[in-house]
């Protein structure tokens, strides 16, 4: 997968930053590692030994007759990003005035995020999920492998990914209670298991972000006469003139929306609504800030 330059460049500002942590939450936040190091935190005092650097001295130390000792430090631990990705077989629609399906504009959604999380170096990983068990899930990817492991799932058919809960028990034990998820999904399952499958996704990291992703044909219904609709998870067919259910349908999708939006702000889960037309390089930093 190739990531578009212009929306790599607006991007280059942005932090991939626990949501907890930047509302002040209690977090685990970035981890320390317990090996000494050169990092940022301090650890204990040694004394000097010929061939260490002298800029690790503690001259204040020493001036109050401690001796010559170095300052030994932790360093930071890297972060952990997850990418919790919907493969399933809604993801895979196209409507007319989209330039690809859902899932291929999640995949590419995703592969930014990806880019702004290896370069402030975290380890990745991803999760994708369908109807189907299959091993797709992998955990502290490089980038040109995460990439890679998106454009493989992209050219199969959407559906072809890990079940949802293995995928989700995958992505917990990555995470192992530290780190950020990324969700991404077009959100019309079931909203009755989103609440808990939210608070679980809380409870395995160090916070959650949740981006649906959309068809512009889902939120106006534009077909004209009589139409044959097919369930993509369920693989029923219904015959139908859209016109006349227009009205309920869109009134349905809003009341769904709706719903989205408070169960996400309820949950203290930063939540951004993207259709596949827009422009990730846009919508994404404010989401991320």
């Amino acid at each position: 997968m190739l990531l578009p330059p212009h929306i790599l460049h607006r991007l280059k500002g942005c932090r991939l930053l626990s949501p907890r942590k930047m509302a002040g939450l209690p977090s685990q936040g970035v981890q320390r590692s317990r090996r000494p190091g050169e990092g940022l935190e301090f650890h204990h005092y040694r004394p000097y030994m010929a061939g260490d650097d002298l800029r690790h001295l503690d001259w204040r130390l020493y001036g109050r007759g401690g001796g010559l000792c170095v300052r030994v430090q932790t360093p930071d631990a890297p972060g952990r990003v997850a990418i919790l990705l919907d493969a399933s077989a809604s993801m895979g629609y196209q409507g007319s005035r989209s330039p690809c399906s859902k899932l291929s504009f999640a995949a590419l959604v995703a592969g930014c995020l990806a880019w702004v999380a290896s370069r402030q170096g975290d380890q990745l990983g991803l999760f994708a999920y369908g109807e189907t068990l299959r091993e797709e899930s992998a955990e502290r990817l490089s980038l040109e492998q995460f990439c890679a492991r998106l454009d493989s799932l992209v050219s199969q058919a959407a559906g072809d990914g890990a079940g949802r809960e293995e995928a989700f028990r995958r992505c917990g034990e990555f995470l192992g209670g530290r780190g950020t998820v990324l969700w991404l999904s077009d959100f019309w399952d079931d909203p009755g298991a989103l609440p808990l499958q939210l608070r679980f996704l809380q409870a395995c990291s160090c916070g959650a972000r949740a981006i649906q992703v959309w068809d512009p044909d889902e939120l106006s219904l534009p077909f004209q006469g009589v139409r044959r609709f097919r369930d993509p998870e369920e693989a029923g067919e219904v015959e139908s003139q859209p016109a006349l259910g227009r009205e309920e349908y869109l009134r349905r999708v809003e009341g769904h929306r709706s719903f989205l939006r408070s169960l996400f702000q309820n949950e203290e889960v930063p939540f951004l609504s993207l259709g596949t037309g827009e422009d990730p390089g846009t919508a994404l930093p404010p989401f991320l800030a």
